[in-house]
């Protein structure tokens, strides 16, 4: 359950890019096998949220303890999937409450988010849904602060140091993705490791080619 959770952890973490992104996206819930099941149609991004909201439940009820994890850019622990709940419903509560200045046109179809929050129903509005997602989004936050691991940073500088051997381990960094040269093998993330370049685009040592493209499949 704890492999299942963190890879349900990740998958919620890329819908989450996608639907923010794209808004429908196509939504897979299973390896594809066939050409017709690789080129789905899109869904309607309520869906795609009630699909990362159950995995980000799933991944925070049954992923390790932030104790299991040694450094900020080891695997993620339970409290980061809280930490993106948390995210995930200040996003939908955004959209619903201004529903009239967004993406979707309201007047064409109306979202359903009742598979999310309990007491919504099909024909609640888009207000109810707004108060109700964002009550969720502070609860979840709460809980992350009042029970979580983390402890602010003393000075504000030190998010974005990374010399010092304490900067990895900084009680205010709920996830991180390195993928350094410099990071050595202590601090590597595989996550970014195979599936990004080793450098920014545009920097001296930036090259198209990564030795570890491929290992991540579609």
């Amino acid at each position: 359950k704890e492999i299942e959770a963190e890879a349900r952890f990740y998958r919620a973490l890329a819908y989450d890019y996608l639907v923010r992104g794209w808004g429908d996206v196509p939504l897979r819930k299973k390896s594809v096998a066939t050409y017709e099941e690789a080129n789905a149609p899109r869904v309607p991004f309520w869906e795609v949220y009630a699909f990362i909201v159950e995995d980000l439940q799933f991944a925070f009820q049954n992923m390790r303890e932030y104790g299991q994890t040694s450094t900020a850019a080891g695997r993620p622990c339970r409290w980061a999937a809280e930490s993106l709940l948390s995210q995930v419903y200040l996003t939908i509560g955004t959209l619903t409450k201004h529903s009239n200045d967004n993406f979707w046109n309201p007047a064409e179809r109306t979202p359903d988010f009742s598979p999310i929050f309990e007491g919504i129903t099909e024909t609640s509005t888009m207000r109810d849904v707004s108060k109700k997602a964002f009550q969720e989004a502070y609860a979840a936050a709460q809980d992350v602060i009042d029970n979580g691991p983390y402890v602010l940073a003393s000075k504000y500088q030190d998010l974005f140091r990374w010399t010092n051997p304490e900067d990895w381990t900084l009680k205010e960094r709920i996830m991180v993705l390195t993928n350094s040269p410099e990071s050595g093998t202590s601090a590597s993330n595989y996550s970014a490791i195979r599936s990004l370049p080793k450098f920014p685009e545009g920097t001296q040592n930036y090259t198209a080619v990564n030795n570890n493209y491929g290992r991540w499949r579609p």
